[in-house]
């Protein structure tokens, strides 16, 4: 109620018969009420929000891992991980899930720039992907082949201000269509 009354402008409605209810639908004092919610973060369940989001589509492309090194290092790592004692088996499982990712990193990146950018005009791109090298390969991919496109690049380095900068370009900006997260 004293919300309400504090910033809401409350009125008294007349229904009828005497009757009065309270109306909350104006504004006052949106300066203070600005500058209290400011540092606030107000988050929104996906319940509440699904259905003004798109539908979700979900694309599952199989890969190769390049020949070469990469297919050595991960034959090599997924060998160990196989060998791997119980104590070092986390450890192992870790570098062969992290090899795999590198190995497969230029056809993914090849993908993006090829199938996905080409055939999607109009249309925003998230890449999520969990190793540093993997987001390295897929951003150098882009910016030697996509030129004309931009980006943003969200990582573990980046400070939080600096994210939310990203995250708002990437919202408002049309230009930018890839996020790689």
């Amino acid at each position: 109620n004293h919300f309400a009354k504090r910033y809401c402008n409350v009125t008294q409605k007349h229904i009828g018969q005497g009757r009065y209810i309270a109306d909350y639908s104006g504004a006052s004092n949106t300066a203070e009420l600005h500058e209290k919610l400011s540092h606030v973060m107000v988050r929104r369940l996906k319940s509440a929000v699904l259905q003004e989001l798109p539908p979700k589509q979900r694309t599952i492309i199989p890969v190769k891992i390049d020949g070469g090194e990469h297919a050595a290092d991960c034959r090599q790592a997924m060998q160990e991980w196989k060998e791997a004692s119980d104590l070092e088996d986390r450890s192992a499982l870790m570098r062969a899930y992290q090899q795999t990712g590198i190995g497969k990193a230029a056809s993914i990146a090849e993908y993006l720039t090829k199938v996905w950018l080409p055939g999607c005009e109009d249309q925003k791109i998230l890449v999520f992907g969990h190793h540093k090298a993997v987001l390295d390969t897929i951003e150098q991919t882009l910016l030697k082949t996509c030129k004309h496109i931009q980006h943003i690049r969200i990582d573990g380095t980046v400070p939080a201000p600096l994210r939310m900068q990203a995250v708002r370009k990437f919202q408002t900006c049309r230009n930018v269509r890839v996020a790689i997260l």
